[in-house]
């Protein structure tokens, strides 16, 4: 039987304030609300306090510190599937007792994580303002002291030479600390070597488009402050729910950056998901690779080979390779909007397919552009009022995929439940698991009357606030898909720049992150226009270079959540490159499977029972890392209490010995061309020849 450990309150009261506290194994909240700390992060297991300060609004034109005369516990709920509980806290204004700030909390009963947020409400007329134009609000100020290295995490700089997302930690210098530099994070980590802590926010977009910004400053205080589009000016307090911020977050623990980074991690991996299955490392299989060679190899259309014969043809080989969610990308539909099944390629409305895919035991995906409705649709003629305008100028129609031509329309509005009721209604008729997002851009909306402003608002503002709520409804959609389907993945396609990358799509799914990497003008090299505009696409060692460079995300954020698609083609070196390089962690398959070899198929579908048996390890495991991809040797280690993987790639003759950092209990399967050695202490030294660019494999 489960042990479950709650979270208990103590409350003590006084005439002048109230305190209350709330702790798990790892940290207790202490509200102080004594006019200077509003309230703390307490760390049991390195004996630090961190004092959190009152946020600021601009509140009809004046900035208000938020003190309240009194806190008050409103509720206290308990989720046993995410081990966590919600407490809920309230108070008025001492500036204005009519007006109401909510606290509300989230402890993990396994995470040193805590999660909170603030909302505004009213019992007569007030409003957010912006005189100055700007946003007036700084959401916390932690004061820290010059022993504290500070490193900016940032996740959302978008690489072109990879044509990708990737990581960025960025130190920040005493001189920036002192002249007041701005850093955007989303996580900003303190260490003393000692003890270290970090701050974060939920949410997402592309570096440099900045919505809230950390500020430091010469007395070693740090601010986060909203920068852009976190409200709409006089956004009213006093009618619907007010105003509510986004999620952020504290987590200390004693000792090394590093050491903190392993905890976070778990806490992404475990605690954080609303959408539990998005963390399993299955095996994927897209069929837009294939689309995308039929186009340009085989002078077909983009749409051929999605038809019921050929889409059993390549479930039958996905399922040779080890595949466990097999996706069916662009083509599968009537029209965007409403989402119905083509029948013509179709018939039977998909019910062969999942009768197949059921007998292989493997999940059914769908393809989706959340944006588009068809011109004729339903959809279209019940949301004319939501369609995207910028400066009263509508966005299309634009032929998606070879299908039905579609206007954009505005998911920060009344469609986004339209949306939702969409997907939930497929899962009932097909059983249909797995939701791929795609092309969901974060600017493009300043039309007044949806949810993002009115005409009181200039168009700054409205564009402004669409770009920064877009996130939060795009949440909205999965949470409540979530609750008809538990066991929904959705998996949202960041492949291109200046779409909402960072820690709030996490909470409810995970990122598409890297499709063929590079188009050829991104090099600035030019192409026919015939040609296919992607450089990555063909077998070999190269593609690969590319698809690891992001998997240096894995130090904060699992590589589970980053799904990547490398290619199952022969020769068996780079078959051995590819399921090296997908295995640690982004787990997807796509291309011209069915053009295997049966003995590359073979080959594929040994090293894959291994993988299978320590899976789970892999993901538990935080990455390490020795070179970087193009180099001889890259060395990647995932092992986790003795199990994993420890996978070495060469693009050069030569002969290489590593020994691994951590300890193994047994080698269960390594690649013939290598010799292995365990050492008295549980380290493995391995000794290698590569004659060619290849890869070698050792599971443990």
């Amino acid at each position: 039987m489960k042990k479950y450990i709650y979270l208990f309150a103590i409350i003590i009261a006084s005439s002048s304030c109230n305190k209350i506290s709330y702790k798990n194994n790892f940290v207790q909240v202490n509200v102080m609300n004594d006019g200077n700390a509003f309230w703390q992060y307490e760390d049991f297991n390195s004996k630090k306090t961190i004092s959190i300060e009152y946020p600021s609004f601009e509140i009809d034109g004046k900035t208000i510190i938020a003190k309240t005369s009194s806190i008050n516990l409103q509720s206290e709920t308990r989720d046993r599937l995410q081990q966590s509980t919600t407490i809920k806290l309230t108070g008025t204004l001492k500036a204005d007792s009519t007006i109401h700030l909510n606290l509300t909390f989230m402890l993990y009963e396994n995470s040193p994580v805590v999660r909170f947020r603030y909302s505004l409400s009213s019992s007569t007329p007030h409003y957010l303002t912006k005189v100055n134009g700007s946003d007036q609000l700084t959401y916390f100020t932690i004061n820290t002291n010059n022993e504290y290295q500070i490193i900016e995490h940032r996740l959302s700089t978008f690489n072109e030479i990879s044509h990708s997302y990737n990581l960025q930690d960025l130190p920040l210098t005493n001189s920036e600390i002192s002249n007041g530099v701005d850093r955007m994070g989303p996580i900003i980590s303190a260490s003393n070597k000692t003890h270290t802590f970090l701050m974060a926010y939920e949410h997402g977009s592309t570096f440099p488009s900045i919505f809230l910004n950390y500020s430091f400053a010469a007395d070693h205080s740090i601010r986060l402050k909203a920068t852009k589009g976190n409200y709409i000016d006089k956004q009213a307090l006093h009618i619907g729910e007010g105003f509510q911020t986004l999620w952020f977050q504290i987590a200390s623990c004693k000792g090394t950056t590093n050491d903190l980074s392993k905890k976070y991690r778990t806490f992404i991996l475990n605690d954080f998901c609303l959408g539990k299955e998005s963390r399993i490392p299955y095996i994927y299989y897209n069929t837009w690779g294939f689309q995308e060679r039929d186009k340009w190899y085989n002078k077909n259309k983009y749409l051929t080979s999605i038809n019921l014969k050929d889409i059993k043809k390549q479930i039958r080989r996905s399922h040779q390779l080890g595949v466990e969610v097999f996706v069916i990308d662009a083509g599968w539909f009537q029209k965007t909007g409403d989402w119905q099944i083509d029948t013509i390629k179709f018939p039977d409305k998909l019910k062969e397919v999942k009768a197949l895919l059921d007998s292989c035991n493997m999940k059914m995906g769908l393809w989706f552009s959340p944006n588009e409705v068809a011109m004729s649709s339903a959809a279209m003629q019940k949301h004319q009022k939501e369609i995207m305008k910028k400066n009263g100028k509508i966005h299309g129609p634009f032929e998606v995929w070879e299908t039905e031509k579609s206007y954009k329309i505005c998911l920060v509005s009344s469609y986004w439940e339209t949306f939702a009721d969409n997907l939930i209604r497929l899962h009932r008729e097909t059983g249909v698991t797995y939701f791929k997002w795609d092309a969901i851009n974060q600017t493009g909306c300043n039309e007044p009357g949806h949810y993002h402003g009115t005409i009181d608002n200039t168009a700054e503002d409205r564009a402004a606030s669409y770009s920064f709520l877009l996130p939060e409804y795009m949440n909205k959609v999965v949470k409540k898909l979530l609750l008809t389907c538990p066991k929904a993945i959705v998996d949202f396609d960041v492949t291109e720049k200046g779409r909402s990358f960072g820690l709030s799509f996490l909470e409810v799914g995970k990122y598409f992150l890297m499709n063929n990497g590079p188009y050829y003008d991104n090099l600035d090299i030019s192409i026919p226009m015939e040609q296919w505009s992607n450089i990555f696409v063909n077998p070999g060692p190269a593609r690969p270079w590319i698809m690891r460079m992001p998997l240096t995300f894995d130090t904060w954020i699992p590589m589970v959540t980053m799904l990547t698609h490398y290619q199952a083609d022969d020769p068996i070196s780079s078959q051995r490159i590819n399921f090296a390089s997908m295995i640690l962690g982004q787990n997807g398959w796509w291309g011209d499977i069915n053009s295997i070899s049966d003995s590359g198929v073979s080959n594929i579908a040994e090293m894959m029972k291994h993988y299978k048996n320590v899976r789970n390890d892999i993901t538990k495991a935080q990455i390490k890392i020795t070179g970087t991809p193009g180099n001889s040797p890259e060395i990647y280690e995932k092992i986790y209490d003795g199990r994993g993987v420890l996978v070495i790639i060469s693009n050069t003759k030569g002969h290489y010995t590593y020994i691994t950092n951590t300890k193994v209990k047994k080698i269960e399967y390594q690649s013939d061309f290598i010799k292995t050695k365990i050492d008295d202490n549980g380290f493995v030294r391995i000794d290698i020849d590569f004659h060619k660019p290849d890869a070698a494999i050792i599971f443990f």
